[in-house]
């Protein structure tokens, strides 16, 4: 496991604060599958909403919440705490491509937003408000796989979805390769078989 290596490039940008190796390995990392339309995630949406299948994906729900994102001329900014407003600051990295069961390509995100420490008490004058519910589900409460659904509010328009996994779900290989842990790969894959997402 190359870890460390991450640690150190965590420690060393924008002014980070120092991050101790089980944060880093708790950041997450999101999952894309290029493969797999959103059309097909709307699908399991309305077939949720379907009387008689309501629990086809509602039994894995886990948590629901309301996202409200800020872009301004001055900055991103994310409500949060206690309505309180906080800045964003990216972290934006490079994306890696990867092969699950040798036929699924995944495309792994490290990037990450970066927390203000105090709330802004300032909205920028020029802004767009983005709002999204953002549901989270797991094939079952002990596992480390969260299947996330990011819906526009007042629609039912699907706008993102991935997978979320941790730093510590991941190795590197002696090409310097990511590779999902194998206990991870199997919820994941086990997880889009259910869900009808993969065959």
């Amino acid at each position: 496991m190359n870890h460390s290596n991450d640690a150190n490039k965590l420690k060393k940008s924008n002014n980070c604060k120092i991050m101790t190796a089980s944060k880093v390995l708790n950041m997450p990392l999101k999952i894309y599958f290029p493969t797999i339309s959103i059309n097909k995630i709307k699908e399991i949406i309305d077939q949720s909403n379907t009387v008689g299948v309501k629990s086809y994906l509602s039994k894995y729900l886990i948590d629901e919440k309301n996202k409200i994102t800020i872009y301004g001329d001055t900055g991103i900014f994310e409500m949060l705490h206690n309505n309180n407003l906080y800045q964003l600051y990216p972290n934006d990295r490079n994306i890696k491509e990867s092969v699950i069961n040798n036929s699924l390509k995944i495309l792994i995100d490290s990037s990450y937003m970066r927390l203000s420490d105090n709330p802004s008490y300032q909205i920028p004058y020029c802004h767009v408000i983005q709002n999204r519910i953002i549901k989270t589900y797991k094939p079952n409460i002990k596992s480390n796989v969260k299947f996330i659904i990011e819906v526009g509010t007042g629609s039912d328009n699907v706008c993102d979805f991935y997978m979320m996994i941790t730093m510590a779900d991941i190795n590197y290989n002696e090409k310097n390769e990511i590779e999902i842990n194998n206990f991870v790969k199997d919820e994941i894959m086990s997880f889009l078989l259910t869900l009808n997402l993969y065959r």
